[in-house]
C-alpha cells in the first residue's frame, strides 16, 4: 500500500514540476509581449493626445478664416453693388451727354444760316 502512495506522490511532483515548468515558460514568452504592447497603448495614447491639442488648435484657426472668408465675402458683395450702382449712373451721364449733344445738333440745323 505505501508503495501505491509513493507512485501517486512521485506522479504528483512530477505533474506540479511539469505545471510549474510550463508556466515559467509562459512568464518568459507571453508577459514581455503584453509589456511592449502596454508601452506602444502608452506611445498611441501619448499621440492621441498631441493630435489632439493640434485638432484643437486647427480648428481654432479654422473658425478665425471662415470669420476672415465671411468678411472678404460681405466686402465682395459691397463691392459689387457700388460697381453697379457706378454703372448705372455712368449709364445715365452717357445717355444725358447723348441728349445734350442730339439736341445742339437739332437746334443748329435749325438756326437760321446767316450769309
Amino acid at each position: 500500500m505505501s508503495l501505491i502512495f509513493l507512485a501517486l506522490i512521485s506522479g504528483s511532483l512530477f505533474y506540479l514540476a511539469r505545471i510549474i515548468l510550463e508556466y515559467r515558460v509562459y512568464q518568459l514568452t507571453i508577459l514581455p509581449g503584453f509589456d511592449d504592447l502596454e508601452n506602444k497603448i502608452d506611445r498611441v495614447a501619448e499621440h492621441i493626445l498631441a493630435e489632439t491639442y493640434l485638432l484643437a488648435d486647427v480648428k481654432q484657426r479654422v473658425a478665425c478664416l471662415r470669420g476672415t472668408r465671411e468678411d472678404m465675402v460681405r466686402e465682395v458683395e459691397e463691392t459689387d453693388e457700388r460697381l453697379r450702382v457706378e454703372k448705372s449712373q455712368s449709364q445715365v451721364l452717357a445717355l444725358t451727354l447723348q441728349k445734350k449733344e442730339f439736341r445742339g445738333i437739332l437746334a443748329r440745323s435749325r438756326a437760321p444760316v446767316m450769309r
